[in-house]
């Protein structure tokens, strides 16, 4: 694990070339999924060999430097960030920022089909926004973009753990989606 950077100790704000503070970093930690989406992947994608892959610890490393430098808010992306093994010890690891101050917000970015296994994990190391990737409600047409079965197992039962209060985590969650046409 990387050291924890506070936020009065920040090394050399990052700006871009119009002198703006960047704050912000969508960081990548996979570029497999379980979906194979007519607009993101052929039918016969050839994914990046694992050893070509940074670890997840080289990651906490990547996220720990540009936090050094004045990223506020991470978002974490994939492929389908949570098909990643280990992803959670990862979440763990980063929110250690959060404790300190030198991060204000760690957020998802997730096709939803894994948030019923993992929310309550997600809430208890500080993710408060999840954004859920979802192109359609309908299922044929969910079937047809996504190669996949129908929108509803994963995120129609996060949803319903949601509007039951199953969990207090739940309670205090944002799941932020868009549709496609």
């Amino acid at each position: 694990m990387v050291k924890a950077v506070s936020p009065e100790n920040i090394e050399n704000q990052l700006m871009d070339p119009f002198g703006r503070e960047i704050s912000y970093l969508r960081l990548s930690v996979t570029d497999r999924c379980d979906f194979r989406c007519v607009y993101c992947m052929s039918e016969h994608t050839q994914f990046l060999p694992r050893k070509d892959i940074l670890t997840l610890e080289e990651m906490d490393k990547v996220a720990t430097a540009f936090i050094n430098r004045g990223v506020k808010k991470l978002r974490i992306t994939g492929g389908e960030p949570l098909v990643r093994r280990g992803v959670m010890a990862f979440f763990d690891s980063v929110s250690r920022h959060l404790r300190t101050g030198a991060l204000s917000e760690l957020t998802l970015t997730t096709n939803g089909t894994q948030l019923d296994r993992f929310a309550d994990q997600l809430a208890d190391v500080g993710v408060e926004r999840v954004n859920v990737s979802l192109d359609t409600l309908n299922d044929e047409k969910f079937t047809r973009v996504t190669r996949w079965g129908a929108p509803e197992p994963g995120i129609g039962r996060y949803r319903g753990r949601q509007e039951s209060g199953a969990s207090r985590q739940d309670q205090h969650r944002r799941v932020e989606g868009i549709q496609l046409r």
